[in-house]
């Protein structure tokens, strides 16, 4: 399961970033050319090494975009940006919930409260849904662990937008 390990990704990268590096190494990496964005797939074997299961990278009608299945919760990663060489400047974390019974207000109350996820009602193919999703910009010259924090903000936001949906349903 990518949750818990995930979790414990995103503790490690934050303490080695906060340790000292030698100076040489910083002023090295200073004078490499910068890193521009990330290809779709190397942010789904990120992910799969973490334990999700992630489908495979689909190329439909210029989208660029893969599933993948957590914990019974099923979301899609949408890249945008994208340039020849394969490399993208950004991605959207993307699911959609059943709409049946959510009012706009439960909606506009998650979109109040919330600063990363947001959420919009819709209809697909004739049902009511809910769509959450989360926009990430990848930083230049920063290789694809800098999803870490992303992804745990993204995962905890579907758990708790889950849990609002409960508790609006009563």
């Amino acid at each position: 399961m990518i949750r818990p390990l995930l979790l414990a990704a995103s503790a490690a990268l934050a303490l080695s970033l906060a340790a000292p590096g030698d100076a040489r190494a910083q002023q090295a990496a200073a004078s490499a050319p910068a890193f521009v964005g990330l290809t779709p797939e190397s942010v789904r074997d990120w992910l799969v090494a973490a334990g999700a299961e992630a489908g495979e990278v689909m190329r439909e009608d210029g989208d660029v975009f893969f599933r993948v299945d957590d914990a019974g919760v099923v979301w899609f990663v949408f890249f945008y940006g994208c340039e020849a060489d394969g490399r993208c400047g950004d991605l959207q974390f993307n699911t959609v919930f059943d709409g049946t019974g959510v009012s706009a207000a439960t909606v506009a109350a998650w979109n109040r409260d919330q600063r990363w996820l947001k959420a919009f009602s819709t209809d697909a193919d004739g049902q009511p849904v809910v769509f959450v999703q989360f926009d990430v910009l990848f930083v230049s010259g920063q290789g694809v662990g800098q999803l870490a924090d992303a992804t745990v903000l993204w995962l905890e936001g579907v758990d708790r937008f889950a849990a609002h949906l409960r508790a609006a349903a009563g």
